[in-house]
């Protein structure tokens, strides 16, 4: 027979009401009798013993037993206080039994909702063919993955005169049948990708020409009126169709033909890969290769190619400073500026390529000295100071801008300058009478106050480029508006 553990000495002095509620198990162990008491020190966490939690009859779930000293009957818990009784969770909390299927249901769906986003994701990208019975097949077209592009000599400086450019058929080094074909469909698909972008003003590309080396290939560009000559070869090449992987590696070589230094080297791999299918249990991820891989490998390299290429090309108008619109006019005045537009090009000995090969710290924009201030292509009569009627929308946006808000009592400075086809006293006195005449048109026309503006010329000794060709000599005819200081 087993001892009653109410008939101990420390728990004789009880009631007999308070000694029941340790037979009717609502006390697991005169311990926690002893404590509830307070008579019995609680012992220290680390050295209880750990035991497996009781689990309270179901009955009851929705009651706990009275304090003690309340009698012996079961206080309802009220419905804020009440707490399901179940088994202990890790966290430490009661868990029922019937709140486990509703957390299996709702990380189910969570699971599908997260497969249907990834689908609907990969459908934004590839195809998708869908299935009920199947696992669905996702079609993604395969990348083109390129190695960084390596550029070993490039021109520290940008070029004067936009240059007249011929393409040669590219050589494919690797042995294989039809090379010189291959090479002239590479150099045909690179020359239609760089016309597209507007890398080079004028790109001749002669696929009857044949590459024996760079000194033929300069030779042969200068006597056609070239400036210089871009040549291509292909050290490697595999093709694998719309079957296999695709690679590809292309060198580029630029040479000048007045003296035939190499004035870019560049050259860049690309590989087009075919993969195996992928499961991913719920959907089966293929790679599709093109019809023409290296089609697309050679027009990626071409796109990257075409970056330094354009960044090499003579600056634009917008760059140098010259706007057509009254918002734009505002803009380059109030940047400020010297009237110091450049090194001084007036002998107009410097070539297109001419310092190219100079030092990084003489090369590029910077150092040409573009002014902030506002250019102007103001046209004029040859050897007059008449403005011609097509400049006089230019005229009157800079009177509808220096009559605006952000310009009002503020005075300018109109300044002339001329190319270099007449004397230095010449071209000195012309550019002062078309300043004059710029001038008195903005007053009289374009209602600005006559004592906001006064003018000078610097006749052709600050141009803003070597004065070479047609183009280059317009620019330097202009007519520049700054802050007067």
């Amino acid at each position: 027979m087993l001892a009653d553990p109410a008939a101990s000495p420390e728990l004789r002095h009880l009631a007999p009401d308070k000694r029941q509620l340790l037979h009717r198990g609502l006390v697991d162990s005169r311990e926690q009798l002893l404590r509830a008491m307070g008579q019995a020190p609680a012992p220290t966490r680390l050295l209880q013993q750990p035991r497996r939690p009781r689990l309270i009859p179901l009955d009851i779930a929705w009651a706990r037993p009275a304090r003690l000293g309340g009698g012996t009957h079961l206080a309802t818990i009220p419905a804020q206080d009440r707490v399901r009784v179940g088994f202990p969770s890790r966290a430490g909390n009661m868990q029922t039994p019937e709140s486990t299927p509703m957390k299996m249901i709702l990380r189910a769906l969570a699971l599908l909702a997260f497969i249907a986003l990834a689908l609907l994701g990969l459908a934004a990208c590839a195809h998708v063919d869908p299935s009920i019975v199947n696992p669905s097949k996702v079609y993604r077209d395969a990348p083109v993955e390129k190695s960084k592009l390596a550029i070993s000599i490039r021109p520290k400086s940008k070029l004067n005169d936009a240059p007249t450019v011929l393409m040669y058929p590219f050589w494919v080094s690797q042995k294989m049948d039809n090379h010189m074909l291959v090479g002239r469909e590479l150099a045909r698909l690179v020359h239609q990708t760089w016309t597209e972008e507007a890398a080079f003003e004028t790109l001749m590309f002669d696929p009857q020409l044949v590459y024996r080396g760079p000194e033929q290939a300069v030779s042969v560009a200068r006597a056609a009126g070239a400036d210089l000559v871009v040549v291509g070869i292909v050290p490697y090449l595999y093709t694998g169709g719309s079957i296999d992987s695709t690679a590809v590696t292309l060198q580029v070589r630029i040479y000048e033909t007045k003296g035939g230094n190499l004035l870019l080297s560049m050259e860049q791999a690309a590989r087009v890969n075919a993969r195996l299918p992928q499961d991913w249990i719920f959907f089966d991820l293929n790679t599709r290769l093109s019809d023409s891989p290296l089609t697309e490998a050679i027009a990626s390299i071409a796109h990257d190619m075409a970056v330094p290429i354009k960044s090499w090309m003579p600056p634009t108008d917008e760059e140098m400073g010259f706007a057509d619109s009254s918002s734009g006019m505002i803009q380059g005045i109030l940047s400020g500026g010297s009237p110091l537009s450049g090194p001084d090009y007036s002998d107009g000995s410097r070539g297109m390529v001419a310092g190219l090969l100079d030092t990084a710290g003489q090369g590029g924009k910077g150092a040409r000295g573009f002014s902030k201030s506002l250019k102007l292509k103001v046209e004029f009569d040859v050897d007059s100071s008449h403005i011609r009627p097509e400049s006089y929308t230019i005229l009157n946006e800079l009177a509808k801008a220096l009559k605006s808000d952000a310009l009002k009592g503020r005075r300018v400075v109109i300044a002339g300058h001329c190319d270099s086809d007449a004397s230095l006293e010449y071209n000195q006195k012309l550019s002062e009478r078309r300043s004059d005449a710029v001038k008195a048109y903005l007053v009289e026309r374009g209602g600005v106050a006559a004592q906001s503006m006064r003018t000078e010329g610097y006749g052709k000794t600050r141009p803003l480029v070597p004065n070479t060709s047609k183009a280059n000599k317009q620019r330097n005819r202009r007519v520049e508006v700054r802050l007067d200081n």
